[in-house]
């Protein structure tokens, strides 16, 4: 009997000894919870969001790219892809865009490291040209601005105001279609003097704020720019009082830095008295080397290099002179009078940068001495656009776009109903 007794206390105390930290423990000690791995997440960190038709590179550079953010892999490579491959290419490493044609394109970059995770964002193709519409009698009334600057698009659509607080006559889209270059002018006084020019750069941002560069030039009316084709400087065509005899004015070509820094007169002629023939558009060649323009008391074109050196009068009568994007063609305007229907017949020809052959491509029979002006050509070098009014009619200007050869001559759909006269346009 005691012998089990003392077996039994055994068998009571032996689990207690054992809990007590000797032999282990009777509850498993829980596995601690795994960290989640992050999941692969693509952002797409910055892509403009409105393109212009055939606007690709600006010296060698793509103007328009796209760049995507990669999260939680060491791999951060994307492949970028378009949903029209017809209206906008993408490359599908680099990012950079190629405008095509009109519409609305899903562009979408998917990671490298996990195809399942991608991100898009929607690109609107636009084919806008400027147009800058004359208030009629502006000057006689307080608070008119003179010349309005609108965007629109070549079938007629989306028209918009670009610019609200500024005049901008003569307007001239940068070759990044960033930047519009344009002139203001001060109510005249007094028509023997000369009021000067604001000249300005605005932004095409869809910000109505301004400008980002501007530059009075006292004492000088600038007209009709252009850009350098790398963006650099602005040519425009001008006239001053000639320092030298108070009595004569000074007209020629200028060219200032983009920012609107170092004006510098390449061309200079002096004329007796205030009313003057100031030289007709200027514009350079496609490579930079030279820049071409008319001077209104000849009608002749001038070729000179784009430093104002070896000046080359051509043998042909040409208004708004413009080379044609790959430089094999400077189109202009002609007029000539028809004596036998006793009017103006006025047409855009082209010739060779040398004069010779030269040709009539758009002759629409509008009739009206000066109604056909401001030869602008598409980024893509495939289409003019210039405009027309019915001086006797006393009807709004209206913008027409052809085929680069002549072909197809047809008004945009209201492209003449925001003022009586145009101001010049830009594409």
């Amino acid at each position: 009997m005691k012998r089990d007794f003392f077996a039994l206390s055994a068998l009571i105390f032996l689990p207690l000894l054992a809990g007590c930290g000797g032999g282990g423990s009777s509850t498993p000690t829980p596995a601690p919870t795994p960290t989640p791995t992050p999941g692969v997440t693509v952002a797409i960190t910055a892509c403009p969001t409105i393109l212009q038709r055939g606007v690709t590179v600006l010296n060698g550079t793509p103007v328009y790219t796209c760049t995507a953010s990669v999260s939680n892999s060491s791999n951060t490579a994307v492949k970028w892809s378009s949903s029209s491959i017809s209206s906008l290419q993408v490359d599908s490493t680099t990012g950079a865009l190629t405008p095509l044609a009109r519409g609305s394109v899903v562009v979408t970059a998917t990671s490298a490291a996990d195809t399942s995770k991608s991100a898009s964002v929607t690109i609107k193709v636009a084919d806008r040209l400027l147009v800058s519409y004359a208030e009629p009698l502006a000057w006689l009334n307080p608070g008119v601005k003179g010349a309005v600057l609108f965007f629109l698009e070549t079938d007629g659509s989306d028209s918009a105001e670009l610019l609200s607080t500024r005049e901008c006559w003569y307007p001239a889209m940068s070759p990044d279609h960033k930047h519009v270059a344009c002139g203001t002018f001060a109510v005249p006084t007094d028509s023997t003097q000369f009021q000067g020019t604001e000249l300005i750069v605005v932004t095409t941002d869809g910000t109505q704020a301004g400008t980002t560069a501007s530059a009075p030039l006292a004492n000088v009316e600038t007209f009709s720019y252009a850009w350098s084709p790398d963006g650099k400087k602005i040519v425009f065509v001008g006239a001053r009082k000639d320092p030298a005899n108070s009595a004569n004015t000074l007209v020629g070509v200028f060219t200032i830095n983009a920012d609107l820094s170092g004006m510098t007169q390449l061309t200079s002629e002096s004329f007796a008295g205030n009313m003057i023939p100031v030289p007709g558009p200027a514009s350079f060649s496609p490579d930079g080397k030279s820049i071409v323009y008319n001077v209104t008391y000849d009608g002749h074109a001038r070729i000179m290099n784009a430093d104002g050196s070896n000046t080359v009068v051509l043998p042909v009568v040409a208004e708004d002179p413009v080379f044609t994007r790959d430089g094999s063609k400077i189109l202009f305007v002609n007029g000539s009078y028809d004596s036998a229907q006793l009017r103006w017949i006025c047409q855009i020809e082209s010739m060779n940068p040398d004069g010779s052959n030269v040709r009539a491509i758009v002759n629409p029979g509008f009739g009206i001495e000066e109604a056909l002006d401001n030869i602008t050509i598409s980024p893509d070098g495939q289409q003019i656009a210039f405009t027309y009014m019915d001086v006797t009619a006393v009807a709004p200007s209206n913008v027409y776009i052809a085929n680069v050869d002549g072909s197809g001559a047809a008004a945009i759909p209201g492209g003449g109903s925001q003022g009586h006269a145009s101001a010049g346009i830009g594409w």
